[in-house]
């Protein structure tokens, strides 16, 4: 099925810088032996560590625990996928790294008590994601103005970091009692993004393997985000709903 679809998508893609095509586990080049197999331990225990989490009662010790587990471990993951930047596929691994970094400090900080303190580090994460954002923006920019790739591969790239950069502006405009009344669900949608780097970025190494192409891999893994959102978004809203009562009977 996955190879039908590769046939039959129209090549959006044609002339967007690949990673390396073959997959080969047992070869890391042309990256760094610890680099490379550090990246896909730390990756192998965070998916291992959301499946528990998500299928955790929510709020648990072990639910805390492997949320704990699955950030850390996204987070370190991103940071060793900075140092295998090669010459010509920088901007998405960049935007990839930070997209892991923005949502999963989004998602921890969300589970925080809100403070003052909480609030302004929500304001330095915006304005780290943005520099990103704007970073990428100029790379993507120059490649499109050049011929070299269609506008439409960065915006398949980088729009979870453009939408999460616009939806974080306006939670931060809004008063405290709007954003204690949306911290479970704020925190749902930033996990459910990570997640989507977690299926994406394994999936483009393998993608000749698999028999698919560019588009289904950046495209795809959308769903992933739909069906998250879907299946805890209304379990999320019933959560908040005591804490905004909370917020109000102190008020």
């Amino acid at each position: 099925m996955l190879s039908a679809i590769a046939a039959s998508a129209p090549s959006l893609f044609r002339n967007f810088p690949q990673p390396p095509a073959e997959f080969d586990l047992l070869d890391p080049s042309p990256h760094h032996f610890f680099t490379y197999y550090s990246h896909i331990a730390l990756g192998t225990i965070a998916v291992l560590a959301a499946l528990v989490a998500l299928y955790a009662i929510k709020g648990s010790t072990i639910h805390r625990t492997a949320g704990k587990f699955y950030l850390l471990g996204m987070g370190i993951a991103a940071l060793t996928a900075l140092l295998t930047i090669t010459a010509n596929f920088p901007g998405p691994i960049i935007v990839n790294a930070a997209l892991a970094l923005y949502a999963g400090g989004g998602a921890y900080l969300a589970t925080r008590q809100r403070s003052s303190r909480v609030l302004r580090a929500e304001w330095v994460l915006f304005g780290l994601g943005l520099i990103a954002l704007l970073g990428f923006s100029l790379l993507a920019s120059r490649q499109v103005l050049a011929g070299n790739i269609p506008l439409v591969a960065p915006l398949g790239v980088g729009g979870p970091l453009l939408i999460l950069v616009a939806l974080d502006l306006n939670f931060l405009l809004r008063s405290g009692e709007y954003r204690e009344q949306h911290r479970i669900r704020r925190h749902v949608s930033r996990i459910a993004w990570v997640l989507l780097l977690t299926v994406r970025n394994p999936v483009n190494e393998m993608r000749d393997v698999l028999g698919i192409n560019q588009e289904t891999v950046t495209f795809g893994p959308y769903l992933v985000v739909l069906a998250i959102l879907v299946l805890f978004g209304p379990k999320a809203r019933r959560m908040d709903r005591p804490l905004s009562r909370g917020a109000a009977a102190l008020s």
